[in-house]
């Protein structure tokens, strides 16, 4: 016994499957562009804040992550803007409670957080480095 379609019925098949890739796409995909770009702004604007107050803090007397910790608390306001616009993002491509949406954008911004927070250490330890 062929495993192998007749060719009478494999050709449309064929036929359907690559159109079926051409679909256009889904209409959920469409609220997230403007979600997209509150994000990415929302996301500027908490990496500025922690750069600049990187530059802005003392560099003496404490160690590069504990600086870089501080200059992180002191964009509370610019993080917690940046929440409910991931939330969004998030809830723009996907059925979801608002509860998990939340936890899925706390869960990304703390990822996001670790390279703000790295970026802000490289940018105390090259201060400090500089008044050696």
């Amino acid at each position: 016994m062929s495993t192998r379609l007749p060719q009478s019925i494999a050709v449309p098949f064929a036929a359907m499957i690559a159109l079926g890739a051409c679909d256009r796409q889904s209409s959920r995909s469409v609220p997230a562009l403007p979600a997209r770009a509150g994000v990415d702004g929302a996301t500027k604007i908490y990496g500025d804040c922690v750069a600049a107050s990187a530059q802005r803090l003392p560099v003496t007397g404490d160690t590069p992550g504990n600086i870089a910790d501080r200059a992180i608390a002191s964009c509370k306001a610019a993080r917690a803007a940046l929440l409910p616009k991931v939330r969004d993002f998030y809830l723009a491509g996907h059925k979801a409670t608002p509860g998990y949406a939340a936890n899925v954008a706390e869960a990304s911004v703390a990822t996001l957080e670790d390279d703000i927070r790295t970026r802000a250490v490289i940018a105390v330890v090259e201060r400090q480095n500089k008044g050696k």
